[in-house]
């Protein structure tokens, strides 16, 4: 018998190739789940904070500035004009921003946030200005515009019809 050669791969050759692609298949994962982190983060995040704006402007509460304070922690002070109720915007121990009622309940609206990073300043007699960074590093800031405010402390009479 001839001792014939045939074409075939060396052991190192399919090793090598075996590392590439599983170098290639590696990366290829750490990519689709990179992508799908920075998807959820850029899609959550935002629609949060402005959801907590809604929520703050929202023509159903009709929510309107009393005063902001800055006594160990920086509240707001608002009043309902459509049930009358007080209503106090705080942080939590949680790092949870979240509407008080005078009765206790309350109503989480944005968190969890960085601690110490929540500011509210007073810009007139409707606006307030807010400050907060997320627990991701990200500083959001917006000025709610609340209901202009009555001149009692009253609702607002209704006209006869």
């Amino acid at each position: 018998m001839k001792n014939a050669k045939l074409a075939a791969f060396t052991l190192a050759e399919c090793l090598l190739a075996l590392f590439v692609v599983a170098i290639v298949a590696v990366a290829a994962s750490f990519g689709v789940h990179s992508a799908g982190q920075i998807n959820h983060q850029n899609l959550t995040e935002p629609v949060a904070w402005y959801h907590f704006l809604l929520e703050m402007e929202s023509p159903k509460r009709k929510l309107e500035l009393r005063k902001v304070t800055h006594v160990g922690v920086d509240e707001v002070e608002l009043r309902s004009q459509i049930n009358g109720k007080q209503y106090t915007l705080a942080c939590s121990n949680h790092f949870v921003m979240y509407l008080k009622g005078a009765n206790r309940g309350y109503l989480p609206l944005y968190g969890p946030i960085a601690k110490r990073t929540l500011r509210y300043r007073q810009l007139d007699r409707q606006r307030v200005y807010v400050e907060v960074k997320n627990r991701e590093g990200q500083t959001h800031h917006a000025i709610i515009c609340f209901a202009n405010p009555t001149h009692s402390g009253k609702q607002p009479a209704k006209k006869p019809s």
